[in-house]
């Protein structure tokens, strides 16, 4: 969760991984998505790069071993505070994280919004803030699919 985006070679890290994974068995990956949303919050944590549905679905193409079994966004239900949050601070400061302590009440709205999120996630190929991707290994018995909400 949340590696690729900090390799220079990202597939070469995934074929690393898929290498490690037994044949049925599955990998699960989370990256950052919009590409035109990279700014200082992507390079104060090291990032080399944002996702699309597109862009993540070529860089696990390009790993034989792996197919891909779902993909989706998710975070789409803080998009709205997100985006405009991030592009009022580009150009600001060159490298400077977001992250922030949050009181608790918004904490805990900001984790019940995320969990009402969770039914809807698989079906959105609209936007959101991250990339989810479930992947398996080709070759062995097919395992039965994974849960990804909670």
């Amino acid at each position: 969760m949340d590696v690729l985006e900090h390799t220079p070679d990202d597939r070469a890290v995934l074929r690393e991984a898929a290498s490690h994974v037994a044949p049925g068995g599955h990998v699960f990956l989370t990256v950052p998505a919009l590409p035109w949303l990279f700014g200082a919050h992507d390079r104060f944590l090291g990032h080399y790069r944002r996702y699309s549905l597109e862009t993540l679905r070529a860089t696990i193409a390009a790993v034989p071993e792996l197919e891909i079994v779902e993909l989706h966004y998710f975070y789409a239900s803080i998009l709205a505070l997100a985006v405009p949050w991030r592009l009022a601070r580009r150009g600001r400061t060159p490298t400077a994280s977001d992250l922030r302590p949050l009181p608790r009440w918004l904490n805990a709205l900001l984790c019940w919004t995320l969990r009402a999120e969770l039914a809807l996630a698989p079906r959105n190929r609209c936007s959101g803030l991250s990339v989810v991707a479930l992947c398996r290994r080709r070759g062995g018995t097919v395992e039965p699919r994974p849960r990804l909400a909670a």
